[in-house]
């Protein structure tokens, strides 16, 4: 615990190291999959060759390659490896730390497709808040393989003479393609702002020709409105903007860690109720097995004894001499006989017990491998104890512990067993009938009766070694049982310890974002509304939630917003849940496109909010009314045509 503790603490400190000085440049990340075009962008961006990560191809480095913005050497433009289906998971990981760090991520979608993992990564940097543009790349190719000049040239004039080939009017055509991507964007409640379509390879071209051709392949290439996006973005308000990505840096680290300790706290809740389960199902079965296990051992040598029901007629009429001959041989063949039986019913044993550690393991298995996939993929922390993986969890867990020693003779129950074995091939049964033998007599009557007391001692000794070795067998099973008692509360006190750090970290995330707000306002020379600011919720990159505490704040603040946050809602803290909601949700980018807020309905067990908002933002607003008022919220979009009520 103490080493894993330590691997969380390395991870926030590379997070620090991350942190940009105010000198730094802004960070402008191109992201996508593999031949998305990036190469070629990043190219026309820094005014640079063609950088090597892509090519155009696979991936053959794990490098990210920089350089300055060619308009601007304050803004760094970053070349991320792919983060698609056919990207690595070494690559997904190297762009994913550089987006991490960045101030601006310029995602480079395609006219072709947006493959599933594309999509997922999309999803996870859009969770962190990081400023995005999304950019569609328009890769209609205007450069043969092999190079053929004739051909080039053709293509080009047919490119510039044909405006419906152009990126703005491609982009038209798809509409569902971009609505796949809105949708990822509204589920992290982000509005990254209006899609760009360029044509990055007919920028890049306008470089190598004539004045007039040049002007024609970058106006249709639409580069320039990117251009002007990016430095719109990390231009304006640089410190304040640094001052947000610096602070969100942090906080990505705090919030990731929180995460993954909540979700290893779930885990290892769960392996406690699976490994008392599973023990308790072994148990049950090795018991049911050893019940079965007795009744065939007994009714076997039962039924090896019944000869002996007939023996004193054969013999009552024997001599002395040939009596003891012919009892010797009896003894003999029995030894033999009811020491196979054992022998053979051990080694049944052993391998149905065997048997069942393997079935229990299996379904086990399951049940962990079923919980895992309703938690969903782990975080991106790269700190996941051993005990939490589920094929661990079983293989190191009750059944291996308790199974596993018996075939091997590793634990006290495999040897248990292996002296069961020895004691019943050592041990010879002939001195069980020696008692015997002087109370044999020629009378039938006695004879008969002798020998079936011998045969019941026969019996019963047999019977009392099996349970004798059974007894053993269960009394370390109950040992087995205490231990993985022990066990489960360790692993119990350690997810106790996973939730109060997890407190922690939540504490520690929500502290700067109060701090960022009342830093960010006064930035502005705002101190004394910074000094009204008493609660804080945000979704870094999206809405931040402002709770003041009076009415005079409140009217200051509507005119005096933090640069930098983008969508800002104010609400009086101490007012009524309604009331809280009404103010947060008639504030930020929404107002303009909206007549107002129809109504709120308080009657039911659950806020009801009727709002005329686009659909992408309905998640966004139901997230806004839910953490300003403390309760479950409804938010649905208002009938079209109806005003206020």
């Amino acid at each position: 615990m103490a080493k894993w503790l330590q691997e969380l603490h390395d991870h926030a400190g590379t997070a620090i190291d991350d942190l940009p000085t105010a000198d730094a440049p802004a960070r402008v990340v191109l992201m996508g999959r593999t031949q998305a075009g990036k190469s070629t962008l990043f190219s026309y961006l820094t005014d640079t060759s063609d950088s090597p990560v892509g090519a155009g191809g696979q991936r053959t480095t794990l490098k990210v390659f920089r350089a300055p913005y060619r308009h601007d050497n304050r803004i760094l433009i970053a070349d991320a490896p792919g983060v698609g289906a056919r990207d690595g998971i070494a690559d997904q990981r190297v762009a994913l730390d550089e987006a991490r760090r960045a101030d601006l991520v310029v995602w480079v979608f395609t006219t072709d497709s947006l493959p599933e993992d594309t999509r997922a990564n999309l999803a996870l940097v859009a969770s962190w808040g990081v400023p995005m543009i999304p950019v569609l790349q328009c890769l209609e190719g205007l450069v043969s393989v092999p190079p053929d000049p004739e051909l080039d040239e053709l293509q080009e004039r047919v490119f510039l003479k044909t405006p419906e080939r152009h990126p703005v009017a491609v982009m038209e055509n798809y509409a569902g393609h971009r609505r796949r991507a809105d949708r990822t964007f509204a589920d992290a409640r982000q509005d990254p702002g209006p899609w760009i379509p360029v044509h990055a390879q007919a920028a890049l071209l306008s470089h190598a020709r004539e004045a007039e051709r040049a002007s024609a392949l970058l106006a249709a290439s639409n580069v320039r409105e990117l251009e002007l996006a990016i430095e719109a973005t990390v231009g304006a308000n640089l410190d304040a903007q640094r001052m947000v990505a610096t602070a969100d840096i942090a906080r990505r680290a705090l919030d990731e860690i929180r995460v993954h300790l909540q979700s290893q706290a779930v885990a290892l809740r769960d392996q406690v109720v699976n490994e008392t389960k599973e023990f308790e199902d072994l148990r049950q079965k090795i018991h049911g097995e050893l019940h079965r296990f007795r009744s065939r051992h007994s009714q076997t040598v039962r039924s090896r004894l019944r000869r002996l029901d007939t023996w004193a007629d054969a013999h009552y009429r024997d001599d002395d001499k040939t009596l003891a001959e012919s009892w010797a041989t009896t003894e003999s063949e029995l030894d033999a006989a009811i020491e196979g039986i054992e022998k053979r019913h051990w080694e049944s044993l052993q391998h149905r017990l065997a048997e069942i550690g393997r079935d229990v393991s299996a379904s086990w298995r399951k049940v962990a491998e079923q919980q895992a996939a309703r938690q969903g993929p782990r975080s991106k922390v790269a700190v996941n104890p051993v005990w939490l993986d589920p094929a661990v969890r079983v293989g190191a867990g009750v059944v291996g512990g308790v199974i596993g020693g018996l075939l091997s003779g590793g634990n006290p129950i495999g040897m248990a067993v292996g002296a069961a074995l020895a004691d019943l091939l050592s041990a010879k049964i002939s001195g069980w009938f020696g008692s015997r033998r002087k109370q044999l007599n020629r009378r039938r009557g006695d004879l008969h009766s002798k020998v079936l007391e011998a045969k019941d001692a026969l019996l019963a000794a047999a019977l009392a070694r099996w349970d004798d070795q059974v007894a053993r067998i269960n009394a370390l099973l109950e040992e087995s049982g205490t231990a993985m008692t022990a066990r489960t509360q360790t692993l119990g006190q350690y997810a106790a310890q996973m939730d109060e750090i997890s407190v922690s970290a939540a504490g520690s995330v929500t502290n700067i974002d109060e701090l960022l707000v009342r830093d960010l306002l006064a930035l502005r020379g705002h101190e004394r509304l910074a000094g009204e600011v008493r609660e804080v919720r945000r979704t870094p990159g999206g809405t931040t939630l402002v709770g003041l505490g009076s009415e005079r704040a409140l009217e200051e603040a509507l005119l005096r917003p933090p640069a930098g946050l983008g969508d800002v809602r104010y609400y009086p803290v101490h007012a009524s849940s309604v009331r809280r909601v009404a103010h947060a949700t008639r504030l930020g980018r929404l107002d303009t496109q909206r007549a107002g807020m129809s109504f709120i309905d308080s009657s039911g067990p659950s806020l009801r909010i009727v709002m005329d908002v686009p659909a992408a933002a309905l998640l966004n607003e139901q997230w806004v009314a839910t953490a300003v008022s403390g309760a479950e919220c409804e938010v649905t979009p208002a009938v079209q045509g109806k005003g206020t009520r």
